[in-house]
């Protein structure tokens, strides 16, 4: 398991495909990890978390670009 500082630094290294691709991944671990505790999701729900996780993203590169210590992103 990675630490919070190890997966920011490779989202700084990340393209937009491999961003998406992570998005798209985190979204299916959150639909098992439901499913599993018998949680079940409408398309609406999916979407719902689908939006969560891409503004979470925007959020997260918006702090990384206002951050003197990340340069990867600033010169972006």
């Amino acid at each position: 398991m990675s630490t919070e500082g190890e997966d920011i630094d490779s989202y700084i290294m990340d393209s937009q495909e491999q961003e998406q691709n992570a998005m798209d991944k985190e979204l299916q671990n959150t639909i098992i990890a439901g499913n599993n505790l018998g949680i079940k999701f409408d398309n609406a729900g999916v979407l719902r978390m689908k939006k969560m996780i891409e503004n979470e993203n925007k959020a997260l590169i918006a702090a990384l670009k206002n951050n003197t210590l990340a340069p990867l992103v600033r010169d972006q």
